[in-house]
């Protein structure tokens, strides 16, 4: 995927004119379908049952820290 961005930014094309983009860029859509079923079906259910309120607190704020934003 990143070779296939990185050409398409280079020719200033969409991914899906560099050879194999289209194909990439599917693979890749169904790799996250399948990553994002398996995190709702398993792990939000998980997460929701053993969590409290300090921890998703605590992990929502490693998290927006990671990304630079500031909690208030």
């Amino acid at each position: 995927m990143r070779v296939v961005l990185a050409q398409a930014l280079e020719k200033r094309v969409a991914p899906s004119a560099i050879a194999g983009g289209s194909q990439t860029l599917l693979q890749l859509a169904r790799q996250e379908k399948g990553h994002m079923a398996l995190e709702n079906a398993v792990v939000m259910p998980l997460a929701r049952r053993r969590l409290n309120k300090d921890d998703l607190e605590a992990l929502s704020l490693r998290l927006a820290a990671r990304r630079g934003v500031t909690m208030a």
